[in-house]
């Protein structure tokens, strides 16, 4: 989906949205951002020098309100404040939109925050072995704010200029100019090594939340801003930091279009021939399978070579000019190309008949190429280039209706047109036996290898074909891939959307995350009842129900609104749980296990973790492979909550993270 068609169909919600809300006590100003085509953005900045490398809480706020904004389709204008104070001043007075700050400084408490996106513990740093006597902090710091609110813990206050920075300030307590100072754990993570002489000597605050704030105003803009940072930590690789996670598996990137036969998203899953073929082969080489989507179709072979994905699987036809730009696969598949016109149309029966007509195709197509070669016999015609976003299934939707006269397309997406009940038929042959096939870089004869093994095996099994009949002779997927509640066209992901998005921003929560959960748990089907006992769209317990206050959980969890809410609102709970993981995405996946197999569960797999020498506060490549372990006597007989299924928490986890990202990917954070 192209940049300027969502940026349309976030400004036609939005006006839809907060028009609506104009007569209330306080007019949400979210528009008025949009409108301005710019987000201001607060930073307290560290005043001297900058270590370039050296990835600091201030220097990933800038990054990462930055990045919110491009993401929103508004130019970043970055305002740094050397006082704190000052920063939640100019929010509150509309000179700046949103600030990134640790905690709740005095003037914050007043504004409206987003979710927490990272935690961080401060830490004062000394000489090793050294008992410190005083603090060294910067006037108007956040440090200095902090200090302000706590007991002096003994130590001896020092203000030093607020023109240095932190690694000023260490390199001051190395060299004797200073006892003590207070750092984040998150820093000194990064720089210790640069200062050998120096340790911690105690945690003066734990768990301190960072997170954007803004006017009670913007509420709009909280809502994006929540949304953002969850694609952000569940979507990237490393998470909302973009740290690199070892062994977390390969990744593969599939260049595609929108189209029956490449990939849609309908009923909450992904489907497409092409993304089923390429799914299988993912799964047995072990690669976790991503779908870009350029804006056009022209843009597959240059994103391929510009590194933005790693295949393409668009029904792609091998040509002698592609051919020099990419690799090609063995053919999975042969399809004959056709010039198609709507059916019972008197004046073109043949090939013969098209002298003076118009033809319409995507310039980049290779019917195009085709066409030209055709013109010494049957012509001259017009060869009529349409936009290339424009795919085969619109051409063809056009030209039933009369809105074009004359186009082309490959026999399988005729087919499929047609027995969906298109009025369409061929007049001729344009190209007889053109292969099918998957392109890859030139400088990747390892994954084309694969494929073309993975092509040799599946041909002699027909699952090509398989494949094929499955989507030009299903009605049912067919339809799906037509109707309006295609996610991927219409921006809509269930029937329950609007509820959903009302519970979730309520809950600080991303509205497509829980999305995703209620398709993992019930399908979309609100009267689902599991065999143990779980109930509606969220599957809730009934006792849990009851936990939340319904007075009738048995019967009041099948009610859609009521059991989102449950649901929703059971979730929050248990992210609550985990406020001391330090990372935004670990807390989603911790919440994820723990509303599938149990807090308790997961509390013994993160200890587990710790005792095999893992993070207890990391689920990827961690706390996942403790959890799994719990399914064996050795690790579950010491275990408080006992024996685990641990691989059903672990898959829980991953299908809905997965589905997300598609989720965060085509449809739009504000829908509504």
């Amino acid at each position: 989906m192209s940049v300027t068609k969502v940026n349309l169909l976030i400004l036609f919600a939005l006006i839809a949205t907060f028009s609506s809300c104009a007569t209330t006590q306080q007019k949400d100003d979210y528009l008025d951002i949009f409108l301005s085509g710019r987000l201001k953005i607060g930073i307290w900045i560290e005043p001297s020098k900058h270590r370039s490398g050296i990835a600091d809480p201030i220097t990933l706020d800038r990054q990462i309100a930055s990045e919110l904004a491009l993401d929103l389709g508004l130019t970043p204008q970055v305002k740094t404040f050397e006082r704190v104070e000052d920063m939640a001043n100019a929010v509150k007075r509309g000179n700046v939109d949103v600030a990134a700050i640790r905690g709740v400084p005095p003037g914050f408490a007043e504004l409206t925050q987003s979710i927490t996106y990272l935690t961080i513990d401060q830490v004062v740093i000394a000489h090793k072995g050294g008992k410190p006597k005083s603090l060294c902090f910067r006037q108007h710091s956040p440090e200095a704010l902090l200090l302000e609110d706590l007991p002096s813990k003994g130590y001896e206050k020092k203000e030093v200029s607020s023109f240095i920075n932190s690694q000023d300030l260490l390199e001051r307590v190395q060299n004797g100019e200073c006892d003590a100072t207070v750092v984040s754990n998150f820093l000194w993570d990064r720089v210790s090594q640069g200062f050998p002489k120096l340790e911690i000597k105690e945690t003066l605050v734990q768990n301190q939340g960072i997170a954007f704030f803004m006017r009670p105003q913007s509420q709009g803009l909280r809502q994006q801003t929540n949304q953002f940072l969850f694609s952000q930590a569940l979507a990237n690789n490393g998470g909302l930091l973009g740290s690199v996670q070892n062994g977390a598996g390969r990744n593969l990137r599939m260049l595609t279009t929108n189209q029956l036969l490449s990939f849609f998203i309908a009923q909450g899953n992904h489907f497409g021939m092409d993304y089923e073929i390429l799914k299988d082969f993912a799964q047995k080489q072990k690669y976790h399978l991503e779908v870009v989507l350029p804006s056009y179709q022209s843009e597959l072979a240059p994103w391929l070579n510009e590194k933005k994905g790693d295949l393409i699987g668009s029904v792609f036809p091998i040509t002698a000019e592609l051919e020099t730009q990419v690799a090609f696969t063995k053919p999975y598949l042969i399809t004959d190309e056709l010039v198609v016109v709507k059916a019972g149309n008197k004046a073109i029966k043949g090939l013969e008949d098209l002298k003076g007509k118009t033809i319409h195709v995507r310039l980049s197509s290779s019917a195009y190429q085709h066409l030209e070669a055709l013109q010494e016999k049957y012509g001259p015609f017009e060869i009529s280039p349409v936009p290339e976003d424009v795919e085969t299934e619109q051409l063809l939707d056009q030209l039933e209706q009369g809105l074009i006269e004359v186009s082309v397309a490959d026999q399988i997406s005729l087919d499929a047109e047609r027995f969906f009940g298109r009025k369409l038929q061929s007049i001729g042959v344009l190209f007889k036996n053109q292969p099918l096939a998957f392109a890859v870089r030139k400088d990747n004869p390892e994954l084309l290898a694969e494929l073309n093994d993975y092509i040799d095996q599946n041909r002699k099994s027909g699952f090509f074909n398989i494949m094929k009949i499955k989507y030009t002779a299903n009605k049912g997927l067919i339809n799906m891939a037509r109707g309006m509640d295609r996610a991927d066209a219409s921006g809509k992901i269930s029937p329950y959307d609007e509820i959903l998005h009302q519970e979730a921003l309520k809950a600080n929560l991303d509205w497509r995350l829980v999305a995703s959960q209620m398709f993992q748990e019930s399908r979309f089907d609100p009267k689902t009842r599991s065999r143990a006992g779980a109930l509606g769209l969220m599957q809730v317990m009934p006792a849990t129900g009851k936990e939340l206050g319904l007075k009738s959980p048995a019967t009041d969890l099948l009610e859609p609104a009521t059991g989102i809410r449950a649901g929703v609102t059971y979730f929050k709970r248990m992210f609550n749980r985990f406020e001391r993981v330090p990372r935004l995405e670990d807390r989603v996946y911790f919440t994820l296990a723990s509303y599938n197999a149990g807090f308790g569960h997961v509390s013994d797999a993160r200890i587990l973790a710790q005792k095999l020498g893992l993070d207890p506060d990391r689920w990827e490549n961690n706390v996942e492979r403790a959890i799994i372990l719990l399914e064996q006597p050795q690790y579950h007989k010491s275990a408080k909550y006992g024996f685990c299924r641990g691989s059903e928490p672990v898959g829980y986890v991953k299908e809905i993270q997965k589905r997300y990202v598609m989720y965060a990917e085509f449809i739009p954070s504000q829908a509504f």
